[in-house]
């Protein structure tokens, strides 16, 4: 006989063993999100600045909101990508003006809408910083890298504040660029993939495109944006560079 089993009057169901476990937070750029409190005289929703399949934090900038103390329930609706879901959350904390809830169900819909509507950020999640004293030094400047599964990478060199190089990588298409440089887009070759590797990354085969989709610039800010640490000002630094450089396909 299991001895733990006398320190509880029930069995915990599986599904609340899976969801107390916190779920990866992605960070949100674009203010699409939003939670309505059922409590809430105003119709507008709440913006979110971070979402999992666990939980949430709300955003209440004008503070006119009634909440529950930490521990208290509150029902809404929470509204992604069109959608609405009716949710029940449970207030964990309360930071500046950021509300911290946890689901208190496992949501199956809005789990499988997170995970296809926000692929790009979990698999930002995933990078690991490969320490820059381990790479190969550079006399311009310091190297950073950023590796994950699935060619996912993100490499750069800074000086100074300036971006002198870089490339990121993900699902399969690739960008490089850097200071005075114009950017270059292309895909992945998968069945011309090599184990090579040459510096710090793979001697992968690209095929450059003509073009670089606006979408992809718009992925790329939403990738750096959810790899953690990688600083905020080298995230913006980059940013820059991908949003405002010029392309060039050769």
């Amino acid at each position: 006989m299991n001895f733990l089993k006398k320190f509880f009057s029930k069995p915990v169901p599986e599904f609340e063993k899976v969801y107390k476990k916190r779920a990866p937070r992605i960070r949100l750029q674009d203010g699409k999100v939003t939670f309505t409190p059922d409590s809430s005289a105003k119709k507008q929703g709440l913006e979110i600045a971070n979402l999992s399949a666990s939980g949430l934090a709300a955003v209440d900038k004008e503070s006119h909101m009634v909440w529950p103390k930490i521990g208290g329930v509150i029902s809404g609706k929470l509204t992604l990508a069109g959608k609405s879901f009716p949710v029940a959350c449970k207030v964990v904390h309360f930071t500046g003006n950021l509300v911290g809830c946890q689901f208190q169900d496992f949501y199956h819909e809005l789990t499988y809408l997170i995970n296809d509507y926000y692929r790009v950020e979990l698999e930002a999640l995933n990078l690991v910083h490969i320490k820059p004293d381990i790479l190969k030094s550079r006399a311009d400047g310091v190297p950073h890298y950023f590796q994950g599964g699935d060619n996912c990478e993100v490499y750069y060199v800074i000086n100074d504040g300036e971006i002198l190089q870089f490339n990121i990588s993900f699902f399969m298409h690739y960008l490089e660029g850097g200071k005075n440089k114009l950017l270059r887009f292309g895909k992945i070759n998968k069945s011309e993939q090599s184990n090579d590797v040459h510096g710090y990354k793979r001697n992968d085969i690209i095929e450059w495109q003509e073009e670089i989709p606006l979408k992809f610039r718009e992925d790329c800010v939403r990738f750096l944006s959810n790899i953690e640490h990688l600083k905020p000002n080298h995230i913006e630094a980059l940013k820059s560079l991908i949003l405002s450089n010029p392309y060039g396909s050769t």
